[in-house]
């Protein structure tokens, strides 16, 4: 059950970041910073990639009849 907290930790921290980076992108190019926001952009995207994967392992996991 642990391993279950830790990947839904995981999967939450990975989509908060995701949406922090996204944010900070629009702050910055409402700035003007387009080359700030295309980093925070790439980050969001990474994070967001991150989240996807983890989501997907634990269906995965609950198509296979895995316990968690």
């Amino acid at each position: 059950m642990e391993d279950l907290y830790e990947t839904a930790f995981a999967l939450i921290l990975s989509a908060g970041n995701s949406k922090s980076n996204s944010m900070l992108a629009i702050k910055s190019s409402r700035e003007g910073s387009f080359d700030e926001a295309d980093t925070y952009l790439e980050l969001a995207q990474g994070e967001l990639v991150n989240a996807h994967q983890i989501q997907t392992n634990l269906i995965q996991k609950e198509a296979r009849g895995e316990k968690h």
